[in-house]
């Protein structure tokens, strides 16, 4: 379950059983085939200014990894796909 470290959440990987975003309720880990995962930030500036553009894959790629969670960058987006289900 999440811990506190450092003012950010930390979870995993094994712990995890359900996945609920905004749109959908808990959706059980094990009927996840893959989570895909923009990692471009558009921050608005201004209306005559275009909007900044970050990267945060490098980031979030070592965040997943050190979780234990495989996945794979394609383009601006990681691919995250459990090699087995949590529960089985």
């Amino acid at each position: 379950m999440p811990s506190q470290h450092r003012g950010s959440t930390h979870y995993s990987y094994q712990h995890l059983v359900n996945l609920e975003t905004g749109l959908l309720g808990p959706v059980p880990w094990r009927d996840i085939q893959w989570i895909e995962v923009d990692t471009v930030e558009e921050r608005h500036i201004s209306r005559l200014v275009p909007p900044k553009r970050i990267d945060h894959s490098d980031s979030l790629i070592n965040a997943l990894r050190s979780a234990g969670l495989p996945c794979v960058r394609i383009d601006r987006v990681i691919r995250i796909q459990p090699e087995t289900p949590v529960n089985p």
